[in-house]
């Protein structure tokens, strides 16, 4: 009763701007920590032979606009009613 969570930890984390941005907006704020992140799946999975320079350049553009990828590539947003 009555305590504060400054940390949420998560087994897997993206490392969006957006993601980091609310959570610095709590009252208190709070720090989001990750056990594995999206950038080193890549690193390994390249290290490792499972992701080719073509898959690389899409996972990297879809990092860079994750909330538009599917849209530009066939995948249209779905409005839920």
């Amino acid at each position: 009763m009555g305590g504060d969570c400054t940390v949420c930890l998560s087994i897997f984390g993206y490392g969006l701007p957006q993601a980091e941005s609310a959570f610095g907006r709590l009252q208190p704020q709070a720090t989001l920590e990750s056990v594995l992140s999206y950038d080193t799946l890549i690193e390994v999975g390249r290290a490792n032979g499972h992701i080719s320079d073509a898959d690389l350049e899409k996972l990297v553009e879809w990092k860079s606009d994750p909330f538009n990828w599917g849209d530009k590539h066939g995948f249209p947003k779905v409005e839920k009613k």
